[in-house]
C-alpha cells in the first residue's frame, strides 16, 4: 500500500521482515521455473507445433522491383506460452490454445540479373543455339531472332516486332514521315505525304516495282468491299489471351510474360500447352 516493492507479500504473517527491493528494469522472470515451483507442472512449454495461415500481396513496381505485404495467423497446440492459461497457472485466462499474429512488409529489388534474360536462358536451357540467337544487332531491345525489321537506326522507337513505330499506319515510319497524321486509307509517297492513287501507281511503274505487301490489303479493300486479308497462321483460341495488344501476333515479350505468369500460377495453361505456345511462336 505504501508503493514500495518488497521480497515478501503484504499479507505475510510478519511483514516487517520484508526487505525493500529496487527495480532494475531488467525483467528476468523465468516463467518456466515459476509454474514448476507454484504448481508442480514441470518445465514450462518452450516448443509447440503451430498451424500457420498466411495472406500476402505483391505490389509490382516493374520487372525488377516489388513491395511485399503479408500477415500470418499462427494457431499453436499449447496453452502455456504466455503464462496465462485456463487452468494450472497463477494468472487464469480464457479456455483454448494460444495463438499469435505475425505481419510483415518488405521491398524486393533485383540488383544483379535481368528477368527477361534469365527467363530466356531457363526456357532454352536444354537447346543448343548459336550465340547470335541472343544478339540484338540494331540495339532496339528486340532480339534478332524475332526482329522483323533488322537494321533499325539506333534510338528509334519500335513496336514489339522490332519495327519502327508508324502512328498513322501509312507504311512510312514516324522518323521518316513528313506527314505524321495521314488519314486512314490514303495513298502516300516514300516520305509519307498523301498522293492520289494514280500518282502512286505511276510511281510504281516508273520505279518498275511491285506494290508493297502492306499496301495490298488497303488497295483491295478500296476496290472490293468484301475482301479481307487473313493471317496464314491464326493464333489458336487457347492462346489469344497472350496476345495482349491484339495485333494478331504473339511477340517475344508476350511469350516471356506468359512464361513468367505460368511460374507465378497466374496462367491457366498446363506445361504441355506452354510448350505448344512456344512452338506456335516460332511457327508465326
Amino acid at each position: 500500500p505504501d508503493g514500495t516493492i518488497r521480497d515478501l507479500p503484504y499479507d505475510t504473517p510478519d511483514p516487517s521482515q520484508a526487505v525493500m527491493l529496487h527495480r532494475d528494469y531488467e525483467y528476468e522472470t523465468d516463467l518456466r521455473l515459476k509454474e514448476s515451483t507454484d504448481f508442480g507442472l514441470g518445465t514450462y512449454n518452450q516448443r509447440s507445433l503451430g498451424i500457420p495461415v498466411e495472406l500476402g500481396f505483391h505490389f509490382y513496381i516493374n520487372r525488377r522491383a516489388f513491395f511485399g505485404l503479408g500477415v500470418s495467423y499462427h494457431y499453436t497446440l499449447t496453452d502455456f506460452i504466455d503464462n496465462v492459461s485456463f487452468e494450472g497457472t497463477s494468472v487464469q485466462g480464457n479456455k483454448g490454445n494460444d495463438s499469435f499474429i505475425y505481419s510483415n512488409i518488405s521491398f524486393h529489388f533485383d540488383l544483379f540479373s535481368d528477368p527477361a534474360t534469365r527467363t530466356v536462358n531457363l526456357l532454352y536451357a536444354d537447346a543448343e543455339f548459336d550465340p547470335v540467337f541472343f544478339d540484338d544487332e540494331d540495339g532496339d531491345f528486340v532480339l534478332d531472332v524475332t526482329d522483323r525489321c533488322p537494321g533499325t537506326p539506333y534510338g528509334i522507337e519500335v513496336d514489339s516486332l522490332g519495327c519502327p513505330v508508324d502512328a498513322d499506319e501509312d507504311g512510312v515510319p514516324d522518323y521518316l514521315d513528313r506527314e505524321p497524321d495521314t488519314e486512314a486509307g490514303a495513298w502516300v509517297d516514300d516520305e509519307g505525304v498523301t498522293v492520289s492513287e494514280e500518282t502512286y501507281q505511276a510511281s510504281l511503274m516508273l520505279r518498275n516495282e511491285a506494290m508493297k505487301r502492306e499496301n495490298v490489303e488497303a488497295y483491295l479493300t478500296m476496290i472490293r468491299s468484301d475482301y479481307r486479308l487473313t493471317s496464314s497462321v491464326p493464333i489458336p483460341e487457347q492462346f489469344t489471351s497472350v496476345d495482349e495488344d491484339d495485333d494478331g501476333y504473339i511477340s517475344f515479350d508476350e511469350l516471356l510474360k506468359a512464361v513468367d505468369l505460368y511460374f507465378d500460377y497466374q496462367l491457366e495453361l498446363n506445361i504441355d500447352e506452354l510448350r505448344q505456345l512456344n512452338e506456335f511462336f516460332f511457327s508465326q
